[in-house]
């Protein structure tokens, strides 16, 4: 079971291996689990590239129902790899929206 923890500094968050960060633009959203170092990218997702990923024209439900598929990926690829909890990271985002969106997708 892939387990986003919010916050980093809770004590499932200190036990994580890894932390989930995203960035996004007005056109698209990347996702990454990195490990805890910071020196290496374990799993990386983002919208550019694949059928219908332009976010600029879509309304902000269709962009975030969009995004929950990339969040989805993201937990299938860390579980694959062995990842079962990860610090979420919004990046100074706030906890609405796309951002929202690609956290609540990875949940169980």
């Amino acid at each position: 079971m892939f387990v986003p923890c919010f916050p980093a500094s809770s004590e499932a968050g200190k036990q994580a291996s890894a932390t989930h960060s995203q960035d996004r633009t007005s056109q698209h959203t990347y996702a990454q689990i990195v490990d805890q170092e910071g020196s290496r990218s374990l799993v990386l997702v983002g919208t550019v590239g694949k059928p219908g990923s332009s976010l600029k024209s879509d309304s902000n439900i269709e962009a975030a129902k969009f995004i929950g598929k990339i969040g989805k990926k993201v937990a299938e690829l860390a579980l694959a790899k062995g990842i079962e909890k990860v610090v979420f990271d919004r990046s100074g985002y706030l906890y609405h929206g796309r951002v929202k969106a690609l956290a609540d997708a990875a949940l169980p």
